[in-house]
């Protein structure tokens, strides 16, 4: 869907995915710094892909213009303690 240079779609999804998406938890069972360091690396270069095929440049700059304002950094943190308040739940099921 991109209408612009490749370089410039992908720093624009870079840029996004900085924004909207929060580093993933690992840890336990053996987990390394290295280990978390790549995957995280790996995850953030998906989710940048994922922007570059599916969004165009004036969709990206609309979500930076957005996520970078006041309203859209306090949107990000709620929907960040709502994935908190999540967390449990996914991993054990359904609250009783």
């Amino acid at each position: 869907m991109t209408n612009g240079s490749d370089d410039e779609v992908r720093e624009l999804a870079a840029r996004v995915v900085r924004l909207m998406v929060r580093e993933p938890a690992y840890s336990g069972n053996g987990i390394t710094e290295e280990y978390r360091q790549q995957m995280t690396q790996r995850y953030f270069d998906e989710q940048t892909e994922l922007r570059v095929k599916h969004y165009t440049v004036e969709q990206l700059q609309a979500l930076l213009d957005f996520y970078s304002s006041a309203m859209g950094r306090s949107i990000l943190d709620s929907q960040n303690r709502m994935l908190d308040a999540m967390g449990p739940r996914i991993v054990s099921g359904p609250a009783e």
